[in-house]
């Protein structure tokens, strides 16, 4: 492969962002037809990799979060919850740098996935959740994270 002549490190920062943002968008929309959920899919696991190129532990769990959402979105709670417990990993190695935010979408993905599977800790997990949320300070955030994770 020839050398690139364009700043890689550039790049990958530039299409992790990109494809996330363009992932959420889609997460965020009213209804996803089954070519945009293809499409949620693809952003996702590109957003991902990418970060996996040039991102922190940080940059890697929220991935891991969207990964997670997209697949709740699409209906495959297997997945979403293989995604889910790989972001909570990163989430309990990582005491520093996440955000009380960060910590609640760990959790509420992996609480959304186990209800989903109906795993025996889907209870403990939905609790827990909801107790992070409500020491989250912006009600914007504990509302958006409610709808995301809280009613799946």
């Amino acid at each position: 492969m020839s050398a690139s002549t364009f700043d890689t490190t550039v790049a990958h920062r530039w299409f992790a962002i990109e494809c996330n943002n363009a992932a959420w968008d889609l997460i965020e929309a009213p209804s996803l037809s089954p070519e945009e959920e293809l499409r949620m899919l693809d952003l996702a696991h590109a957003a991902h990799w990418h970060w996996g190129q040039v991102g922190t532990a940080i940059n890697q769990q929220r991935a891991l979060c969207l990964l997670s959402t997209a697949y709740l979105w699409v209906r495959d709670p297997a997945a979403a919850a293989r995604y889910a417990r790989a972001c909570q990993q990163i989430t309990e190695s990582q005491p520093d740098g996440l955000t009380p935010f960060d910590r609640a979408a760990a959790l509420g993905c992996e609480s959304a996935a186990a209800r989903r599977l109906k795993d025996s800790a889907a209870i403990t997990l939905t609790s827990d959740f909801q107790t992070l949320c409500d020491t989250l300070d912006d009600s914007a955030e504990q509302a958006l994270l409610t709808q995301l994770y809280g009613g799946q």
